[in-house]
């Protein structure tokens, strides 16, 4: 329907914001690479759509489509799980663990925690981040996204290593 398919289009925008604001140690790759699971190819239409003429990193964007974790490349920079495919999740994140690959999950709401999640709830479209699981892939992603996404416990240390920083800047 329309209204499925703007609400899919607001979602991947918000995954848009959220790679925007990730950082990636140096990789010697010719292009950011995106993974999608989707065999619809709706969600890799969408994501092709909006990178169209982006740099992320400053590389050209190449779209890759996989159908399960033994598909996951060390080249990938996202891996984007549609929603009709959430129960691939813990397998493809048990692929890329400990490799710097952010995993997107569509409307995961199960109790095994995501990376990056999109989803749209109460007539909103949200997002969540597991910034512990973001850090063990060596990636990291900006305090304003972190906020806006993290759930209390996470805000609330963000703010405490915030604080212990400014004070040891104090004290110099």
């Amino acid at each position: 329907s329309d209204l499925a398919e703007k609400i899919d289009y607001l979602k991947i925008r918000v995954a848009e914001k959220i790679i925007e604001h990730t950082h990636w140690p140096d990789r010697q790759h010719t292009h950011f690479t995106i993974a999608v699971l989707d065999p619809s190819k709706r969600s890799q239409h969408l994501i092709s759509q909006i990178f169209k003429g982006k740099k992320p990193l400053n590389k050209p964007v190449k779209m890759a489509s996989i159908e399960s974790a033994e598909d996951i490349q060390d080249f990938f920079h996202v891996i984007y799980i549609a929603r009709a495919h959430l129960q691939n999740h813990p397998e493809i994140l048990a692929k890329a663990i400990g490799k710097p690959i952010l995993v997107i999950t569509d409307s995961l709401t199960s109790n095994n925690k995501p990376m990056a999640n999109v989803y749209y709830r109460d007539n909103n479209v949200g997002f969540e981040i597991n910034q512990k699981k973001i850090l063990q892939q060596g990636l990291r992603v900006d305090d304003v996204v972190l906020v806006l996404g993290a759930d209390r416990g996470e805000i609330k240390a963000l703010m405490e290593q915030k604080e212990k920083k400014l004070n040891t800047v104090r004290e110099e």
